[in-house]
């Protein structure tokens, strides 16, 4: 797994899926998005339905929005983390407070 922070000119990490034998599993780009998620970044809001979350850079102060763009997909198919150029803290997103951590 690619326990790699985010590079400050990077902008987006587009998850995918791999085969191996005979399974379908996450490829390294996932496996990072989760691990950013996880041990990394600090989560922010979340929208009503779940499906985007937002979540904070503590180096830098930048904003990543989680999203899954395959909404067709079973389970949303494969993440997409991306700066979040216009981030409003009133835009439908639900704010996560400390006590909630």
């Amino acid at each position: 797994m690619d326990n790699k922070k985010p590079e400050p000119d990077e902008v987006e990490i587009r998850g995918g899926v791999q085969e191996v034998g005979n399974r379908i599993v996450p490829d390294a780009a996932t496996q990072r998005i989760r691990w950013l998620r996880t041990q990394y970044l600090e989560l922010v809001s979340t929208s009503d339905d779940g499906w985007t979350a937002r979540y904070l850079d503590p180096a830098d102060g930048r904003i990543w929005e989680l999203v899954f763009p395959h909404s067709s997909t079973h389970g949303g198919g494969p993440p997409l983390l991306r700066i979040a150029h216009e981030f409003k803290p009133s835009d439908g997103m639900l704010a996560i407070t400390s006590a909630e951590l």
